[in-house]
């Protein structure tokens, strides 16, 4: 075994004699002891969380002389003030040029480890313009738009990074500065989505938003946390979130290899239920994360209790390694938390609150509509934007895509335009074919792992219609996201049936090459999750469907993720 390579337990000769059941629940006995199987992968996101500090401190520091970081625990209220906002575009910078979530070996990425910056700024490349439907619909909103990114996309984008680089550079962060990066981010919104999404447009994007009035800044800002905060606690409402905590932790560097068989059933009978253990931690979780909205506006120690929470639950989440690896936003959060309610205001001041939507009524509405509409149309009908938009972070009822692509027509993915090869041309290259499978399955335990996909070695089934597993690629669709956009971060969003057009239209596979498994979000008033599978010619005739059901919740909690049934 070659140092850093992915371990299922088995020898390659007896994993090729297993069948696809076998193969299955090998791969996810694997990721319950051992996670991934690469601890050193680890510190390469400790590395970057300092150096995502250090680039703040540098910046501050051009500012501030040597005395910054002096001034940030003193009196002065303005720099601080200033030194908040100059942050959060910071984070918009970091973000988007793909050096914050969705970077870096945990997310598929080895060579090279950081993609978005190259996809934004090259013409050719595929771009998912805002669609009729949001998710799914097959016409962008303005109907010209095409998937394939054009000079004119470049150009707003390098006009996007130009007014943070300016803003970043200036004196001080001024409202108007703020203005011109919201121009820009907005027309990325419609042009080219997946740029909002990179800026992590729901959390940085608007608080910027807020930051283009004086007047709204402070509350304005306020209400994004608190929004933040409560439907992040709301998503996880639901039997998923335990077995976010089990698939979590038995990735993570710090949870000890005895306890990560407690998380389950009974892993030596195959039984990979949630047990009391993950159960228990996932109310925990929702608990804390339910008290900080309600106790950080309060004020005086509740303000404080609120904050102490806000910092033990980021701090459990990002020494835990999260598999989307925000770490940089685990940072941020507390931070904010503590600016916002305890270092510029006690709590948050209703009446000022109240007195927002007359000093600036095009931010408030705004941001009630972000904070309010949006998250709310995203629990009960989640085709309608993506899941960071609706705020469902963690939770674990995230939309998902699997593509089953035939191996002989892999060639034709080398039409796309893209700065890294797929993935297990890349395990091929560092080690061999046999590690390739060996990541494949080990992506596909980590899916099937959570529960809206305990169904996805059925589904997979269903799909092939009756042929060989083996004379296909399986490729999860956070991985294929992340070669052609260049930026995925847990979101059906991105590669659902708009995206598999776009890449058809490039590599024009024929009948049976690649078939399209989509999982979608189980709505807050029902209690199934819907499921399609579509191969990848016919993606937009329902009546050409292989097949399409739903798969009540009642029976995902007490599905096991390797059966294959029918």
């Amino acid at each position: 075994m070659l140092p850093g390579a992915v371990n299922l337990g088995v020898t390659p000769m007896e994993l090729s004699a297993m069948t696809a059941q076998a193969k299955y629940r090998t791969a996810c006995t694997s990721w319950a002891l051992e996670g991934f199987g690469v601890p050193a992968v680890h510190g390469y996101y400790v590395i970057k969380a300092i150096v995502y500090l250090l680039g703040f401190w540098l910046c501050q520091r051009r500012h501030a002389g040597h005395t910054g970081f002096t001034k940030l625990f003193l009196k002065d209220m303005t720099f601080r003030q200033d030194a908040f906002r100059r942050l959060v575009l910071y984070n918009l910078l970091f973000e988007v040029l793909g050096f914050g979530c969705g970077s870096g070996p945990l997310t598929a990425r080895f060579l090279p480890p950081h993609t978005a910056w190259f996809h934004f700024l090259c013409p050719g490349t595929i771009k998912l313009p805002f669609r009729m439907n949001s998710r799914d619909s097959r016409r962008s909103l303005v109907p010209w738009l095409s998937t394939r990114r054009t000079k004119f996309d470049v150009a707003l984008f390098v006009g996007y990074l130009y007014s943070l680089v300016r803003m970043m550079l200036a004196p001080q962060v001024t409202a108007a500065g703020c203005r011109v990066v919201c121009a820009f981010l907005s027309a990325l919104a419609l042009v080219d989505h997946t740029v909002f999404l990179a800026s992590r447009g729901e959390v940085y994007g608007y608080m910027a938003v807020a930051f283009c009035s004086r007047a709204s800044s402070l509350q304005g800002a306020q209400l994004i946390q608190l929004g933040i905060y409560f439907w992040a606690a709301i998503s996880k409402l639901g039997p998923w979130f335990a077995n976010v905590i089990q698939v979590m932790l038995s990735n993570s560097p710090c949870w000890p290899h005895a306890f990560r068989s407690l998380l389950y059933r009974d892993l030596q009978k195959g039984d990979f239920r949630a047990s009391a253990v993950a159960k228990r931690l996932a109310g925990l979780g929702t608990s804390m994360e339910l008290a900080i909205p309600l106790l950080l506006p309060k004020g005086g120690l509740s303000s404080r209790l609120g904050l102490f929470l806000s910092v033990s639950m980021h701090t459990f989440i990002f020494t835990n390694f999260a598999m989307g690896c925000p770490q940089e936003w685990n940072l941020f959060t507390p931070m904010a938390a503590h600016h916002l309610f305890i270092d510029q205001a006690n709590g948050l001041d209703l009446a000022k609150l109240r007195d927002l939507a007359c000093r600036a009524p095009l931010i408030s509405s705004f941001l009630w509509f972000a904070l309010g509409v949006v998250p709310t149309l995203g629990s009960f009908y989640p085709p309608s934007n993506s899941f960071l938009t609706s705020m469902k972070y963690y939770a674990g009822n995230w939309p998902t895509t699997v593509w089953l692509i035939k191996k002989s027509a892999w060639y034709r993915l080398k039409s796309l335009h893209t700065l890294s090869d797929f993935v297990p041309d890349q395990c091929t290259l560092l080690y061999n074919a046999e590690q390739s499978e060996a990541a494949g399955l080990k992506l596909f335990a980590f899916r099937a792992l959570h529960l809206p996909y305990r169904r996805l070695a059925t589904l997979v089934n269903v799909a092939l219609q009756g042929q060989c597993l083996d004379e296909y690629q399986y490729m999860d669709g956070e991985v294929m996201a992340g070669t052609v956009l260049g930026y995925n971060f847990g979101d059906g969003y991105l590669h659902g049936r708009f995206m598999a057009q776009a890449v058809q239209d490039v590599c024009n596979f024929e009948l049976g090459e690649v078939l399209h498994i989509s999982i979608d979000s189980c709505p807050a008033h029902r209690s199934e999750v819907p499921w399609f599978i579509r191969d990848i010619i016919a993606l937009w005739n329902d009546d050409s469907a292989i097949a399409i059901g739903k798969t009540p919740l009642a029976e995902l909690v007490d599905a096991q993720p390797y059966e294959v049934l029918g």
